[in-house]
């Protein structure tokens, strides 16, 4: 079961990506809503997930950054969602265009 950590900083799309892989049997999923950069690296070593969705809007953190101060966690994939073009990007820096949300539940299943 891979364990999926959605950054709710932005309610709407929270609550979307939220709803959409929530129901997946595959997945453990948990929202969290940190305040600062420190409290959402201490939300990820707590959940120790596999998978962290963040809006790209939030501006939280940098992915990049947040993958540089969790060095312990080598599998960890940060996703980051854009409402505004339907861009997914993956923390290696792929970008892949989703059509439909089943697109969206073939890369939360993707192994890291």
């Amino acid at each position: 079961m891979r364990r999926v950590l959605i950054v709710e900083n932005q309610t709407l799309l929270g609550a979307g990506v939220h709803s959409l892989v929530g129901d997946e049997t595959s997945l453990e999923v948990r929202g969290v809503s940190p305040h600062d950069p420190t409290e959402l690296i201490r939300d990820i070593q707590s959940f120790q997930p596999d998978i962290v969705i963040v809006n790209k809007i939030s501006g939280l953190i940098a992915p990049l950054n947040l993958l540089a101060a969790l060095e312990n966690h080598a599998n960890l994939q940060v996703i980051v969602v854009s409402a505004d073009d339907n861009r997914v990007c993956i923390y290696d820096k792929r970008q892949l265009l989703v059509k439909r949300a089943a697109d969206f539940i073939d890369i939360i299943h993707e192994d890291g």
